[in-house]
């Protein structure tokens, strides 16, 4: 092996997983040396887990690995046995998910070995005694990331300050922060860490937005709120960007988080992403002329002080609407008009996130999504009310006129067979997820057919349905079925599958037309990977 040339070598090792790697550099001393360097790229990082922990102890010295991952959902022993076996790698990425922490003391002796070298610590503890916030920061001093998130309830006595004793930190520019139920002083921690440029929240204290950006001046990326939403990006540092270039204040419309107007007044200019409950009308007329993703879960409220300047607004709107031939503008629409006149204001969006929970689609929003030609990602959730039914068909037989549209969400209440063909006429999409609210029944997948460049699709709580028509995708990659009642001649799509047909994934879905193990053996011989969920499996054997 020796002899052969790099390039094999790292495609023939690239095949393997770390416990392999780890196997194979036990073989000789020339192995040892040669298999690290050979795959550089994914030997910086490990994932240490309990089937590959006792493959990692068996090796007396470890090669030099640079970001590690600890799966800690077992053994807490185990646990610093994996830290303790690689502290000599000079480990500058270390993440532990699930760790069952109950030795403090312990576990800060292991975390003052790594902190030499260290830059970025994130933590996800489960159940575990307390631990300090601020000793965890103060134990590693050349942290430029540190992620915490907890579950532990902590009630904490006011008259003593727990951040008393938190040092200075002026290398760390990324804070992660998930408390659970534990009650914090932010600013505090935020005045100690001046330097922040990235900042995720998910607390339940209030919160100043005006307050948490006038602390963090440099700040470019601000996220209040869930960890997990649709229009969430990764903070990585971007040379060219000066100011704020991401917002999320999922909480705004609840009154956790006060003067998001503030923060949209001030950096409108810069801002890139932005993920919002409600806007309030005085920011709605702001240039958003940056602006490429946009997520808009909520409902926009006008507030009663400013009652007056929305009536004056909504008639200039009417006047408008039926100039342009809309007759349906009422005295009551001046949410959906309020969000047609922010996505007037962003002619550079790329990905467009809204919920129409509350029923307030209409002609204007139709005409505003219409007018991003730059749009490439789009999310909807759609009700199914009588008088925005027209619009929502509207809508989706609109999205074909959309040039660079290729991937698209979409939940409806209740699928008809309309709506599909509609979608299938959106021919440069790549990417499809459809989701029933409802199982939807008597629809027919092969009108989508007619997608040629579809790679992946998704199908989420439909009824009884057929996919014969997908055997048509020349280009068909990956197919999902979650939460179907049955899904018919599934075998058939496996036995003439597509070329570029690799994977089938089958969540919790009721039944199919042939058994479970027939469909593994065609899948097997066809080189398709199917992935079948256990509770499928037991469902069945019932």
């Amino acid at each position: 092996m020796e002899s052969l040339p790099c390039e094999i070598v790292s495609k023939i090792l690239s095949q393997l997983n770390v416990r392999d790697w780890i196997q194979c550099i036990q073989v000789s001393r020339s192995w040892f040396v040669m298999i690290p360097k050979a795959v550089s790229d994914i030997w910086n990082h490990v994932s240490i887990d309990k089937d590959t922990f006792p493959c990692l102890t068996s090796v007396r010295r470890f090669p030099s690995v640079q970001s590690i991952s600890v799966d800690a959902n077992h053994c807490e022993s185990t646990l610093y046995a994996a830290l303790q076996h690689v502290a000599a790698c000079q480990v500058s990425f270390l993440e532990l998910k699930q760790a069952r922490i109950y030795s403090v003391g312990r576990f800060f002796k292991m975390l003052e070995i790594l902190s030499m070298h260290l830059k970025s610590l994130t933590l996800n503890i489960t159940s575990a005694a307390f631990m300090d916030f601020a000793h965890i920061l103060n134990t590693c001093p050349h942290l430029f990331h540190f992620g915490y998130t907890s579950d532990i309830f902590v009630q904490f006595d006011p008259a003593k300050d727990h951040l008393s004793n938190l040092n200075f930190h002026p290398h760390l520019i990324s804070l992660s922060l998930y408390t659970g139920q534990a009650h914090y002083d932010i600013l505090s921690i935020l005045q100690s860490c001046p330097n922040l440029k990235a900042l995720k929240l998910d607390v339940v204290m209030p919160l100043d937005c005006r307050q948490i950006l006038e602390t963090l001046p440099q700040i470019e990326y601000l996220h209040i709120g869930s960890f997990s939403i649709l229009a969430d990006v990764v903070w990585e540092p971007r040379e060219h960007e000066d100011g704020l270039w991401y917002l999320c204040l999922e909480y705004y419309k609840n009154n956790i988080v006060s003067n998001g107007n503030w923060a949209l007044q001030k950096h409108h200019r810069t801002l890139r992403t932005l993920h919002v409950e409600h806007i309030d009308p005085d920011c709605l007329a702001l240039n958003y002329d940056k602006l490429e993703v946009l997520s808009c879960r909520g409902k926009n409220r006008s507030h009663n002080n400013s009652s007056s300047r929305n009536s004056s607004r909504n008639s200039n709107r009417r006047a408008e609407g039926e100039a342009n031939g809309d007759e349906d503008m009422s005295e009551g629409d001046s949410d959906e008009a309020d969000l047609a006149d922010l996505l007037n204001q962003c002619p550079n969006l790329q990905a467009l996130d809204l919920c129409d929970s509350s029923g307030c689609l209409s002609q204007s929003i139709v005409n505003a999504i219409l007018r991003l030609s730059s749009l490439k990602t789009a999310s909807f959730l759609l009700v199914n009310q009588h008088e925005t039914r027209v619009y929502r068909d509207q809508l989706v037989r609109s999205l074909a006129q959309l040039p660079q549209l290729t991937r698209l969400d979409i939940q409806i209440e209740y699928f008809e067979q309309r709506a599909l063909n509609a979608i299938s006429c959106i021919r440069t999409l790549q990417e499809l997820y459809l989701e029933s609210s409802r199982r939807s029944l008597g629809v027919s997948f092969d009108v989508l057919a007619a997608i040629q460049n579809l790679r992946f699709l998704g199908i989420t709580r439909f009824g009884e349905f057929s996919v014969d028509g997908l055997v048509l995708l020349r280009r068909l990659e990956t197919v999902f079925f979650e939460h179907c009642r049955s899904v018919a001649n599934l075998l058939a799509l496996i036995d003439r599958a597509p070329p570029r047909l690799r994977e089938i994934i089958l969540m919790e879905c009721l039944g199919y037309d042939v058994s479970v193990k027939t469909l593994i053996d065609h899948a097997r011989k066809q080189q398709v990977e199917i992935t079948v969920h256990q509770k499928v499996l037991d469902h069945l054997r019932e």
